[in-house]
């Protein structure tokens, strides 16, 4: 809703996928929803996270067939202006 609320671009949309392989679920969707454009939020991970997590985004930089752009995480609030 917030998103909408401060941008007055009709074509945006957004889907919350489930499942335990989401990048096999988000390459799936990118490709049955013609998608021009992969737009996400990366997450706050602690040096334990960094050094033994992995992080999702990155591995979809990798393999993904359409443009990404990732929202870096901050710890003040984001201000849509």
């Amino acid at each position: 809703k917030k998103v909408r609320q401060k941008i007055h671009y009709k074509n945006v949309s957004h889907k919350l996928l489930h499942g335990f392989d989401i990048e096999k679920k988000l390459q799936q969707y990118l490709k049955r929803e013609s998608a021009n454009l992969l737009a996400t939020s990366t997450r706050y991970r602690d040096i334990i996270q960094r050094v033994f997590g992995s992080s999702i985004t990155k591995k979809i930089a990798y393999h993904t067939s359409v443009p990404l752009i990732a929202f870096h995480y901050k710890q003040e609030s984001v201000v849509f202006i």
